[in-house]
């Protein structure tokens, strides 16, 4: 039997499948599986993010944000 995921997914990275928005739930790639997934501000396909948290079957997410090396 493999091990629930759910409590090791938290704080893990994703990438947007979907254009997702705080009312548009899509799909996110998490280890070769997809999940659904919705953010509080708007991910564009191909942003990754990052798992907060996990309400039912839909993974709630934020953007990553990318630091400057300036």
């Amino acid at each position: 039997m493999r091990k629930p995921a759910i409590g090791e997914i938290v704080g893990e990275k994703v990438q947007a499948i979907d254009k997702l928005g705080p009312d548009k739930i899509g799909f996110v790639k998490y280890r070769g599986e997809y999940w659904r997934a919705r953010p509080n501000e708007m991910i564009e396909p191909g942003m990754e993010a990052e798992v907060v948290a996990k309400e039912g079957p839909i993974l709630v997410v934020r953007p990553v944000r990318q630091t400057s090396s300036d």
